[in-house]
């Protein structure tokens, strides 16, 4: 059973895909395309979890940590993509505003394992 990462983001977020193609291109400029692989559109989201305590931010900052960017977790993307689906998360970063106040940006990646 895979953790779930339960953590609602702030409302300045991106959702990106990028398709991957299988492409053959011939001598007359004609290139022929096809999709590489069954999940060749997964999901990249960047995500920020910002104005949180230092209780909610150390959570978030030991559930990255442990899974340490290999391991995969279930996350309900936000609106209109609030489907539950696999990711992980190969980087973050935690800034402070002030006491009590922090930051945390991360890449979630769709996963298929």
């Amino acid at each position: 059973v895979l953790p779930y990462f339960f953590w609602r983001p702030a409302y300045n977020y991106t959702l990106k895909w990028e398709p991957r193609n299988r492409v053959i291109a011939f001598g007359d400029g004609y290139e022929q395309r096809a999709p590489d692989g069954i999940q060749n559109n997964l999901m990249t989201l960047d995500l920020t979890f910002d104005v949180r305590g230092e209780d909610e931010a150390t959570a978030i900052l030991h559930f990255l940590h442990t899974r340490n960017g290999a391991e995969a977790f279930v996350f309900y993307p936000p609106k209109p993509y609030n489907v539950s689906k696999k990711f992980r998360a190969p980087n973050w970063d935690m800034s402070a505003s002030f006491q009590g106040n922090f930051s945390i940006r991360t890449t979630f990646l769709e996963t298929s394992m």
